[in-house]
């Protein structure tokens, strides 16, 4: 459904590292939940190292905690705990998350951070927030299980109209448990057929005749009225065709 909503380009999906100590904090929730352990661990150190007031923050406490937990860096995880511990809010998960040190069978069997151990990198490499797509790509490779890294790599690229990388990347998702295909990407797969076809024989995906008949009236429309641009977005605003074509 992302482009059922406005969309800023790839800053509005895993926005570029801000030294602030706010922005970084949703953008470190989506590294964690992606698996990019390592980078959520360093969005929220620095957000919480970036408070005016040189006060730490409970809530980046906890989840770097989390983080040491996952990655097995007991004594870092412990420092963390401990001073949660003394919190209010954080006393009773604190306590708890201490039954965790240095108990690997624990850990890998927590529905969270035992899923989040198997889907993270495991190889050191250089990290590149300019190659997204490419970290996502090796974050799928390593697990095909994490279908959300193949649909943020598949979204990046998108956002960025990059069609020729998305036609790349597409047949990755053979491994990704896909019962139909989702809407964007059909409607990225048949722009990409008309730009070589006259009609729609022969298409190797399952399109759905929905999409082959708005596609269909967005083309007439784009190529034959003056005010295109002026009608298409309220017919068509929800379509990846409206993003990749109208949108600047």
């Amino acid at each position: 459904r992302m482009f059922e909503f406005y969309q800023n380009g790839t800053e509005g999906l895993l926005p570029e590292f801000q030294r602030d100590f706010t922005s970084p904090l949703p953008t470190s929730e989506a590294y964690y939940h992606l698996g990019m352990i390592n980078t959520a661990q360093r969005f929220t150190f620095e957000a919480m190292e970036s408070i005016p007031n040189f006060n730490k923050s409970s809530r980046c406490f906890k989840r770097l905690a989390e983080t040491n937990l996952i990655n097995g860096q007991y004594e870092v995880a412990a420092k963390y705990l401990r001073a949660l511990r003394k919190t209010l809010f954080y006393k009773d998960w604190a306590e708890e998350a201490m039954t965790y040190l240095y108990d690997e069978e624990k850990i890998n069997a927590h529905k969270e951070w035992g899923w989040l151990r198997q889907i993270r990198y495991t190889e050191d490499f250089l990290f590149s927030d300019r190659e997204m797509d490419i970290m996502l790509g090796l974050l799928y490779q390593h697990d095909h299980r994490n279908r959300m890294a193949f649909e943020y790599m598949l979204a990046y690229v998108l956002q960025q109209r990059d069609l020729e990388r998305f036609m790349k990347y597409y047949p990755l998702g053979k491994h990704a448990g896909y019962d139909h295909i989702p809407r964007s990407y059909q409607e990225a797969l048949v722009y990409v057929w008309t730009q070589t076809h006259k009609n729609f024989q022969g298409m190797p995906w399952s399109i759905s005749p929905q999409v082959v008949r708005e596609v269909t009236e967005f083309a007439r429309i784009y190529t034959s009225q003056q005010n295109a641009r002026q009608v298409l977005p309220e017919r068509f605003g929800s379509t990846y065709w409206n993003y990749l074509l109208l949108r600047k």
